[in-house]
């Protein structure tokens, strides 16, 4: 098991010669009151950066008599950062192939929506779409990046592998030193950067559709 949210952060501070953290109370003295603040700014800011290799996921799409579209919202699943899509109930296994809306549209929306085994999926702002409406469960997954999420408690752990969870310590140090006015916050953001840069497993693109423009076209 990896280190606790508190473990992590005392370490940060102990290299700054300050006393253990004990507690994330924002009523101690600063900068003891800024701990949890610390390990989530770096959190947040790591997860600005892109996807982890580390945080990959799936999640599953819940079967529903005639119910063949879902929210991306409400399955907590960031659109942009699927990797693929897979039904897995016996003898139905394989991968059901990602179309664009528009040839989406023209394949299996020109006539009424059948009901059979789903063979492909598409999205649309919120919307994630099969093409045909399931005649059973087929047990299908979306397998995808998720953000790594924001600490509440002491005790919470991380999705970081416990081999690398140094990199986290030195990025709340340098976050942490930031506060306590050793250097900038924007000099601390690019060693955090540095940090968790050999980490990333994709670019700010589509997951899902490699070809797809970069996001400043």
């Amino acid at each position: 098991m990896g280190a606790t949210a508190v473990q992590i952060i005392t370490e940060a501070y102990r290299k700054h010669n300050l006393d253990e953290v004990s507690s994330f109370s924002t009523s101690l003295e600063f900068p003891y009151n800024l701990a949890e603040d610390v390990i989530n700014d770096v959190i947040r800011y790591a997860n600005r950066l892109g996807s982890y290799w580390f945080t990959e996921t799936k999640t599953g799409l819940t079967y529903g008599v005639g119910t063949y579209t879902y929210s991306f919202n409400t399955l907590a699943v960031d659109p942009k950062r699927i990797r693929f899509i897979w039904k897995e109930a016996t003898n139905f296994q394989g991968e059901l192939e990602q179309k664009n809306k528009r040839e989406f549209m023209l394949l299996y929306r020109r006539a009424a929506t059948v009901t059979t085994t789903p063979t492909a999926w598409t999205k649309y702002g919120d919307t994630l779409e099969l093409n045909t409406i399931p005649d059973q469960d087929y047990s299908i997954y979306v397998y995808h990046f998720k953000d790594m999420p924001v600490v509440t408690a002491t005790g919470d752990t991380f999705l970081i592998p416990e081999r690398d969870e140094d990199m986290l310590i030195q990025a709340c140090y340098h976050k942490l030193g930031a506060y306590i006015g050793k250097w900038t916050h924007a000099e601390a953001e690019g060693q955090i950067k540095f940090l968790f840069g050999p980490f990333l497993a994709d670019t700010k693109q589509d997951s899902g559709r490699p070809n797809q423009m970069p996001a400043n076209f």
